[in-house]
């Protein structure tokens, strides 16, 4: 994975990036609505639709600077090792956009598959960014003996957020999923209240897989340990 690459991508798209990121957590909703090309074969002439490159870009931004900023917590990976985590998340929300459309179909949702996808990718890429600073910010306060010991005192789950508090990032991250889905499937489905937590829970549950899945893959998370400079 080229670093230098992807820092010049995201300063140079800083100022679209952070707009749409910004107004995804105050208005939830598609900023990268499907594309309508002209299909090829036996169904030319007609049109078809495909996902934005731009949701696809976003996606790879956002994955890249999450992990930046888990980095200042824990060593960051590198080359081949960085790629091969980016790759496996992203196709982690493809997978759950995928899995959230099925629901919302069987709770007779009127958005199309592509929408669906759209709007829940750009919703994890947002949240995996914002929970991600949210995080470090958290382990940053663990510094100060007051706070560090008034959170190990909450029992066993306080004990493992202070001696990894990269395992926060999991419940930051759960805590704002259950919000934001909802809210973005409403506009996409025309869902009412009971119908967004009807998809919203059972999608929520099951995406604490997920956070097993990225700590198994980035093992770095684990420790607290930040990484030494030569």
């Amino acid at each position: 994975m080229d670093f230098e690459a992807f820092q010049k991508f995201a300063t140079t798209n800083l100022s679209d990036y952070l707009q749409v990121s910004f107004e995804t957590v105050i208005h939830p909703g598609s900023y990268f609505e499907p594309l309508e090309v002209p299909r090829k074969g036996r169904r030319s002439g007609r049109m078809g639709t495909q996902l934005d490159p731009q949701l696809m870009a976003f996606a790879a931004t956002s994955m890249f600077l999450g992990l930046t900023a888990t980095s200042l917590m824990a060593k960051r990976p590198e080359g081949v090792e960085l790629l091969a985590i980016e790759i496996v998340g992203v196709i982690f929300w493809w997978f759950y956009a995928a899995l959230v459309h099925l629901f919302c179909k069987i709770a007779r949702g009127r958005g199309l598959f592509l929408e669906t996808v759209s709007v829940i990718v750009q919703v994890f890429a947002t949240l995996y960014v914002f929970s991600s600073v949210l995080t470090l910010l958290y382990a940053m306060s663990l510094k100060l003996p007051p706070v560090a010991h008034f959170i190990s005192g909450l029992g066993d789950i306080g004990e493992i957020m202070v001696e990894n508090p990269a395992a926060g990032f999991f419940a930051i991250d759960t805590i704002l999923l259950s919000i934001y889905l909802p809210l973005s499937l409403k506009r996409v489905h025309g869902f009412g209240l009971g119908r967004q937590l009807a998809v919203a829970i059972p999608t929520v549950a099951i995406v604490l897989v997920h956070g097993v899945a990225m700590m198994y893959l980035t093992g770095y998370l684990w420790s607290a340990t930040p990484p030494t400079t030569p």
